[in-house]
């Protein structure tokens, strides 16, 4: 488990899509292709914008964790706190 496995689960919270929809009603294999295909090309899931304008925050948290380069991305712990941050401020 890293944060940027985790952090899909939250990309599935806060747009309540599904990972990759954007590539289509295919077969497995097919998905695994186009999958690896865009996470070799830098790509990542697509946030909506409706995500990105009421919880910027969170998804720079989500951005921070999908970094290409491993050392850019933060610890669980890190992402955690981030995260618990982001709560507190949408409470008030």
């Amino acid at each position: 488990n890293t944060p940027a496995s985790q952090t899909v689960i939250l990309y599935e919270l806060a747009s309540r899509r599904t990972p990759w929809h954007e590539l289509g009603d295919v077969d497995y294999i097919e998905l695994f292709e186009k999958l690896n295909l865009a996470l070799q090309t830098g790509k990542r899931p697509l946030v909506p914008d409706a995500v990105r304008q009421a919880q910027p925050e969170y998804v720079a948290v989500m951005e921070r964790c999908w970094s290409g380069d491993p050392a850019d991305r933060p610890t669980f712990v890190a992402t955690s706190t981030n995260l618990a941050e982001c709560v507190r401020k949408n409470k008030t």
